[in-house]
């Protein structure tokens, strides 16, 4: 990739196109904040680098620009680092035109980096929420600029340095074991009523029961007319007492 050897040189060129100049802001965020990240121990690399990327990154997003419509073209306009890929040709070259060694950069193992019309985010990580970077000004003279959203460059050296293999895996939560419905059983009775016959005393000539509630049956024998009467022991008859005594010698 042929990059101009002046480090402004594109963009001086490219200052009187509408195009260049509209996303002029939003590189220039981005290709620093890219530089001051790649260059940490480097010194005296900074500006060049941030000054070959973006005039590397304007050339390369002069025909995917749409202001009145920023997500368009959003994929087209994000920068990857990756650990294991293939390096970005934008990043190479423009470290090779800072006289950079890309070798002694200090990459991310994980970054994204979006320039977007009015807004430059950044992510850390593919499982990190993104950041902002610049909210940049728009258009309009009266509108107020908002502050960035984004942190420092020292606050976010633990996050880049932190890879995603070093991340714990996210644990899996123990399904809860279901208890299966207990059957109803039929419970045997407590208490087994039998019932017990009641004797009152009554004449002899009758004899029944009366039924009454549960657990007692009435007896009664005799009549309802007092109290029984005890029959007397009666005396044998005496010519049935000489039959017999007759048939007792005979056999």
């Amino acid at each position: 990739m042929h990059l101009s050897p002046s480090p402004l040189a594109g963009l001086q060129r490219g200052a009187e196109d509408p195009g260049i100049q509209a996303m002029r802001e939003e590189v220039e965020a981005g290709a620093r904040f890219l530089a001051q990240l790649l260059t940490r121990g480097v010194p005296g690399g900074t500006e060049e680098l941030g000054a070959h990327l973006a005039t590397a990154l304007s050339q390369r997003y002069h025909s995917h620009w749409y202001p009145a419509q920023p997500a368009r073209g959003q994929a087209y306009r994000c920068i990857r680092i990756e650990a294991g890929a293939r390096a970005d040709a934008a990043l190479v070259g423009a470290a090779q035109a800072a006289g950079l060694d890309w070798a002694m950069l200090t990459l991310p193992p994980d970054l994204a980096l979006w320039i977007d019309p009015g807004e430059v985010s950044c992510r850390l990580g593919e499982h990190n929420p993104p950041f902002r970077i610049g909210l940049l000004v728009t258009s309009d003279p009266e509108t107020p600029e908002e502050p960035s959203a984004s942190p420092t460059l020292s606050d976010m050296t633990s996050s880049v340095m932190s890879s995603e293999d070093e991340a714990p895996p996210p644990q899996r939560r123990p399904r809860p074991s279901r208890t299966p419905p207990r059957k109803p059983r039929a419970q045997a009775c407590d208490v087994l009523y039998v019932p017990a016959p009641l004797w009152l005393p009554g004449p002899q000539p009758l004899v029944g029961f009366v039924p009454s509630l549960p657990p007692l049956t009435l007896l009664y024998l005799g009549g309802l007319g007092g109290a029984p009467k005890l029959s007397r022991p009666k005396k044998p008859s005496p010519e049935r007492l000489r039959r017999l005594t007759h048939r007792t010698g005979r056999a």
